[in-house]
């Protein structure tokens, strides 16, 4: 009862700031900068403060580009959130590069707006030391000497990064204040009456977190909300990462069963692909493999000389997310490593201040909303754990790297950290919103999104029987249902299952 009261209490409170904290700022529109090919697009750089919580009149940015709706009185605005790693803008451009794109039948009644958040826009992008960041310290440890070596890594890199950057926006990454960012792009777009500057949603991976984290606190302004491909910021730690582990693990499998099955797949003929992964794994384990192709010159495709286990790992995960169009590469990818060329595995190789593959904002964003580790003996004991649970993959994973990574990250003293908790409220503010899940996700799991529909009441959770991280976009019946959705705001069936 009293952890209830607490919620509650904190939940008025972050609604009274909310209420009182914001800018009076509208957004101003112009042509892009470099011109867009594309009709009826314009941008905008919009001022956020720092710290909402505070209120104090200090801003950094966010950037905003839209397409004009069709109609002559639009509905509102659809909003694409971006997270670390994702750039909101950029994924409005592959909508509008693509012809058959389904998001482009939403002009029809609405305004379409991407938004690039604090730390990954241009006009407020975080800075590290690269030189730091490029040298390689295992995020899995062996010994108490590796574990104190790791700490002081992170921690340098942690401080730089908090110099060069600043400390207001460093301290300020958190998806809670994101959130609220959010909230005043929302509350500034002047150009629309009152009643239609609703934040209509779609939130896809860390935009459908951020999307989550603002309907938990301003549900008041919610307009037809789907988030799919949701990270469970509900758990902990070691929940979040033995749940996105078995993800990693079964998707990997299902891989190789359609590689056995498919013969045009490199891999095909490989009499037992768990062993032909075990061995190549095990290679990587020993010492890195080469990356030939690889060049660590100046600009955004440089990468790694060679290809650590824990890199090779993560970066098969990240080609298992697309889904099958993928998968062709990734067998590829394995054979030639096989054969001494891990290229197609290589991490970024970092050349400058500032990061144009936003792992540094991922990381930073990441130390401040998971929960890490407490210290070395909880740290081995879930490495060990993990390696019986999952002996492919051996437990590495985004949420692991957070859990390893930020023991001893640089925190401000002064700012609640936006840790993993039950929702505000238990979800009972929050109006109706539709979750989507494929049942086979390597990165947010099914457990994860089932996890999450059970402390929203008013939820709906549907699922896509496929494999792949998201499923809006792709042609079929759940794309087709996301739209409804969005432009009727009338659900389908809690539960349902679509094919395609």
């Amino acid at each position: 009862m009293s952890g209830r009261i607490s919620r509650l209490i904190l939940f008025l409170l972050i609604l009274a700031s909310v209420a009182t904290s914001q800018s009076n700022i509208p957004l101003k529109w112009t042509e892009c900068n470099p011109p867009n090919p594309y009709p009826n697009v314009q941008c905008a750089k919009h001022p956020v403060k720092y710290d909402w919580v505070a209120g104090l009149s200090q801003y950094t940015a966010m950037s905003a580009m839209r397409v004009k709706s069709r109609a002559e009185k639009p509905k509102g605005t659809i909003f694409l959130p971006s997270g670390p790693k994702r750039s909101g803008i950029r994924l409005l451009k592959q909508y509008l590069g693509d012809n058959s794109s389904a998001a482009m039948e939403l002009l029809d009644e609405y305004h379409i707006m991407g938004l690039d958040v604090r730390g990954i826009s241009e006009h407020s992008p975080v800075k590290c030391n690269a030189t730091r960041w490029n040298r390689r310290v295992p995020s899995m440890v062996k010994n108490m000497a590796q574990f104190n070596r790791m700490q002081q890594h992170w921690r340098h890199i942690g401080e730089e990064c908090r110099e060069m950057t600043g400390e207001l926006l460093f301290d300020h990454m958190d998806t809670f204040t994101i959130g609220q960012d959010l909230e005043n792009v929302r509350y500034n777009n002047w150009e629309l009456p009152s009643k239609n500057r609703k934040l209509h949603m779609i939130g896809l991976s860390w935009g459908a977190q951020i999307g989550l984290a603002y309907v938990e606190k301003i549900s008041a302004y919610m307009g037809n909300v789907v988030l799919d491909g949701t990270p469970d910021h509900t758990q902990g730690p070691i929940s979040t990462i033995m749940a996105e582990s078995a993800a990693f693990e079964t998707t990997l499998k299902h891989f190789f069963a359609w590689c056995k099955a498919e013969s045009s797949c490199a891999l095909h003929h490989q009499p037992d692909l768990e062993h032909f992964f075990t061995q190549l794994t095990a290679t990587a384990e020993v010492k890195p493999i080469r990356a030939p192709k690889c060049k660590q010159a100046i600009g955004e495709s440089s990468c790694r000389p060679d290809v650590s286990l824990e890199e090779m790992l993560l970066s098969v995960q990240r080609y298992l997310a697309p889904g099958p169009p993928r998968w062709p590469l990734l067998a590829e990818g394995l054979l030639e490593a096989s054969r001494g060329d891990a290229s197609a595995f290589s991490a970024p190789w970092f050349t400058g201040e500032t990061d144009p593959t936003a792992t540094w904002a991922s990381l930073i964003t990441g130390c401040q909303d998971w929960i890490p580790a407490r210290d070395y003996y909880e740290l081995l004991g879930t490495q060990r754990t993990m390696r019986i649970l999952s002996p492919l993959t051996r437990g590495y994973t985004q949420s692991f790297l957070y859990y390893s990574r930020c023991i001893s990250w640089p925190r401000s003293a002064k700012k609640i950290q936006n840790g993993q908790r039950p929702l505000l409220q238990e979800g009972n503010s929050i109006k109706s919103l539709l979750l989507v899940s494929s049942v086979l996700d390597p990165i947010t799991s099914t457990q994860g999104a089932i996890s999450l529909r059970s402390q929203i009441p008013k939820g709906v959770l549907v699922f896509t029987n496929k494999t792949g991280h998201r499923s809006y976009g792709a042609p079929g019946d759940l794309t087709y249902i996301v739209n409804s959705v969005l432009r009727t705001g009338n659900f389908p069936q809690d539960g349902s299952v679509y094919q395609t």
